[in-house]
């Protein structure tokens, strides 16, 4: 399912990539999204999967949610995997354990939410995220219409 959001005049369709193992945390995040726009989602309960469908096409997704703590590998390692694939992709980490060292390091590889939050909360720091990444990209693809890249040649003389 995908939608479309409305941000001064622009239009961009939102595709997130859920990697959540509790269903019922999962299914708030799509409520949540959903309220206030239709997203495409990919779910994923386990790391190792997630990062096995995100390796296919990681382009494709806009940001990440990532529980902190999950069956098969911690959400810090997953977040590490993706960043390798795409490393601007804005990741929306989610914890239930209240610790400042922790959240300091999460505050550093992205946004967090601890558990349990408010809706209002949640939707703000996705939609951000995606907001900015999206402007990179633009910003990016800008620069690079402008500049043609450089022909160098290593032998002047010749």
């Amino acid at each position: 399912m995908f939608c479309t959001v409305y941000m001064d005049d622009n239009q961009f369709m939102i595709n997130i990539l859920i990697i959540e193992d509790d269903p019922e945390y999962a299914k708030l995040y799509e409520i949540a999204l959903q309220e206030y726009s239709d997203v495409s989602f990919d779910w994923h309960t386990l790391g190792k999967l997630a990062l096995k469908m995100f390796s296919i096409n990681p382009s494709s997704y806009d940001a990440a949610i990532i529980d902190i703590h999950l069956p098969d590998l911690p959400g810090s390692k997953v977040a590490l995997a993706t960043r390798e694939l795409h490393a601007d992709l804005p990741i929306l980490f989610i914890t239930g354990v209240h610790d400042e060292y922790n959240i300091t390091l999460l505050e550093q590889q992205g946004a967090y939410l601890e558990k349990p939050f408010r809706l209002s909360d949640f939707h703000d720091k996705i939609y951000n995220l995606v907001l900015t990444a999206r402007e990179h990209k633009l910003d990016r693809e800008s620069r690079s219409d402008v500049w043609p890249p450089l022909a160098v040649d290593d032998d002047p003389d010749q």
